[in-house]
Order: structure tokens, then sequence, then C-alpha cells
């Protein structure tokens, strides 16, 4: 059975590394300009191009070949029917003081915990924490996503793989305001005949994809055994500007010993390419002093 696993593992890595490699417009639909796309000065469009191109503008012509655009940075274009891979309406709430705020492709994850909410279906992103923590996450619906990682420069010829599975619930519609997240880590090491490792989560998100706080619990096992430790976590994320977020995470190793944990504090830097996570980790540790280290990672979103 673990062999099983194990194999399984090891061709859905495999299959997530094919897609990372492949051209982002695998993931790209085919041409899609909805019937609503008409002239009308009140309504906002986001159209993306086949080459990846983005313009935010009003419609004030459309024809059997092209969507006339006019926007504040470039005046009217024109944008041929054929090189238009998406269209959609900007949220009136993405507006903060004339600029265009896009999606947090993120919001489902602070600095290293997984909260309530989910990753877009056809959205995914590549995680990597200090080179040594590896991790592709996919949207397979909006309420379902899996992910799969690996951790591949050990001082041994074993080494471990995982895979989370993850369901998003919001219970107060798609975009509401309280979400719940149960999910689990699934792993073993490569080269290695046990029983794997892993943990069952849950946890719930109060708030928006930009303004939101998180408090959850985790149960590990290992080798077969669960553990009697249970982890309690917390994070906090609010947007600052249009590529920034502050957030502030905690982590409780055993509820039954309230003093050893850690606090990380930091920001999220978005780009369109490539986010950075960047701030501090304070270990709390009962009976000692704390010390502050360094964080850093780096992740890049593909998808719709």
């Amino acid at each position: 059975m673990i062999c099983t696993f194990r194999d399984k593992g090891i061709i859905v890595i495999a299959f997530f590394c094919l897609v990372q490699a492949c051209p982002l417009n695998v993931f790209a639909q085919s041409t899609v300009v909805p019937p609503e796309a008409k002239p009308d000065s009140t309504i906002m469009w986001h159209v993306t191009t086949m080459d990846e191109n983005e313009f935010f503008g009003v419609i004030i012509e459309r024809t059997f070949d092209y969507v006339r655009l006019d926007t504040k940075t470039l005046g009217e274009i024109n944008i041929p029917i054929e090189q238009i891979r998406q269209m959609k309406i900007v949220e009136e709430m993405r507006i903060v003081n004339g600029e265009i705020w896009p999606e947090n492709a993120q919001a489902s994850r602070y600095f290293l915990s997984s909260n309530g909410m989910g990753v877009r279906r056809g959205q995914g992103y590549f995680h990597n924490i200090w080179i040594f923590f590896n991790q592709i996450t996919f949207g397979l619906t909006d309420f379902a996503s899996l992910g799969v990682g690996m951790v591949p420069v050990l001082p041994s010829d074993s080494f471990p793989v995982w895979l989370t599975p993850k369901l998003s619930l919001p219970l107060a519609g798609k975009d509401g305001l309280v979400h719940v997240g149960v999910g689990a880590m699934l792993g073993n090491l490569i080269r290695f005949q046990g029983e794997g490792f892993g943990l069952a989560f849950g946890s719930m998100t109060v708030g928006t994809r930009d303004v939101n706080v998180s408090v959850g619990l985790a149960k590990g096992f290992d080798e077969g055994e669960l553990s009697e430790q249970s982890m309690l976590t917390f994070g906090a994320m609010v947007r600052t500007s249009r590529k920034s977020y502050f957030m502030v995470e905690g982590l409780l190793w055993d509820l039954d010993n309230e003093a050893d944990g850690a606090v990380l504090v930091g920001a999220r830097s978005a780009g369109r390419s490539v986010t950075l996570d960047f701030g501090l980790v304070i270990p709390v540790i009962q009976g000692g002093g704390s010390i502050m280290l360094p964080w850093l990672s780096v992740s890049a979103p593909f998808g719709n």
C-alpha cells in the first residue's frame, strides 16, 4: 500500500513538473468575447491578449473583427478579436483611488500555513522557501485544489515528497466573508519503506481575499501513529497597496504546552510574474529566550 502511494506521488509530481514547464497558454481557453461585452461607458473591462498583455478600459465599439477599448493610459485602441484570450468585467471594489487592483491570486495561504480560502479554478503557483521546500499548487475547481511538493536536497539518498489535497467551503456564497478549509498533507520518503507521515488540518477564515483573519487546527501522524499533540495556527492579511500585503502568522506546536511556538511577521510583494514573501520568524521556546530569523520565499503564478 505504501509503495502504491509513493509511486502515485512520483507520477503526480512528474505531471505537475511537466505542466509547469509548458507554456502558460496551455491553460488558456479559446478566444472568448462574452455577449455582454458591448459599448457601455459605465462598465470597466479587463482584456488579456494571447501574448499575455493586459488592458483596462471601457468598450466604445465592437465589431466582428475587433473591440475598441478606451483606456486611460493608451487612449483608444483596437484589439483584434482573434487576439483576445479573456475578457472580464472589473468589479467596482477592484478600483481603488482610480487604480485597478488585480485579485489576490494567493489569498489561500500566509507565509507557511493554509487558510480557509481556495485557489481559483485553473490557477496555480509554484512556491519555494529557502531553496529547499518546493511545492506546486493547482486549483481543480473553485472549491478544490491539489498540491505536490518535495525537498530534493538532503544529505541522504531519500527525500520527502507529499501531496496536499484541500477543500474550501464558502459558508455565504462563492465570495462570501466566511470560508472553511479542510485538507491534509500526505507524505513519504522516496526509497523508504515506511508508513508515511503527514497531517490533517482545518481552518476558518473571515474576511475578503484582501483583508482577512484565520484560525486553524492540525493533527499530525507518523509511521501510522496519530500524534498526541494538536497544533493551533492563526493568521491575518491586510492589503496595503496594489502589490503589497502585510501579514502575520502564529504557530502553536502543542496546545498542551502553550510556551512552544513561533510568530512570523512580514510582508508580501505580489508582482505579475513573481511574488516575494519576506519577514522575521520569532521562535518562542519554553525556558529560553527568543531569537529572530529571516524568512524568504518566492512563488510564481501560472494558469488563467
